[in-house]
């Protein structure tokens, strides 16, 4: 078991022995606080309100934002680019960090939205590659990692 560059020993340890279901909660536990953060104390301290969501058709938000988004930026973002990648970063330490840059640039709402996306997509990728090393489907993962994550913020948003 090769530990994923960057990551301490001990944590990688404790992710990849952790059942899937558990890595999939705390994922998406984790990465909703570093987006409650941002959203809450950093974005305010800079005049930032630009969140990424919108509010409208309910039905419409929830096809597009909640289902057609993740599996397509899941795809986009990480499963294509690790494909493209893995013959030559067997250590996943380029992936991480262009998935990373790419997911956040790509939710270019603000400053702020763009660092937290890019945290977001740094911790996502290290998911991943843990799914990966864990012969599970990273893919399937991620899609529901960003699915709940998605749906937590978006009924946030809307209330």
């Amino acid at each position: 078991m090769q530990n994923i560059t960057l990551l301490p020993k001990w944590l990688f340890s404790l992710l990849f022995k952790m059942n899937r279901a558990t890595l999939i909660i705390l994922t998406t536990i984790l990465t909703n606080c570093i987006s409650f953060i941002f959203s809450l104390i950093i974005a305010p301290i800079f005049n930032d309100t630009a969140t990424g969501y919108q509010t409208g058709d309910s039905i419409k938000l929830i096809i597009i934002v909640i289902i057609i988004t993740p599996i397509a930026e899941t795809i986009l973002f990480f499963s294509l680019i690790r494909v493209i990648l893995q013959k030559i970063d067997s250590s996943g330490k380029y992936f991480i960090i262009l998935s990373s840059i790419l997911f956040g640039i790509s939710h270019n709402y603000s400053i702020i939205y763009i660092i937290d996306t890019f945290i977001t997509g740094a911790i996502w990728a290290y998911v991943y590659l843990i799914s990966e090393k864990r012969l599970e489907n990273p893919t399937v993962n991620l899609i529901i990692i960003h699915i709940l994550c998605n749906c937590i913020m978006t009924s946030l948003s809307l209330i």
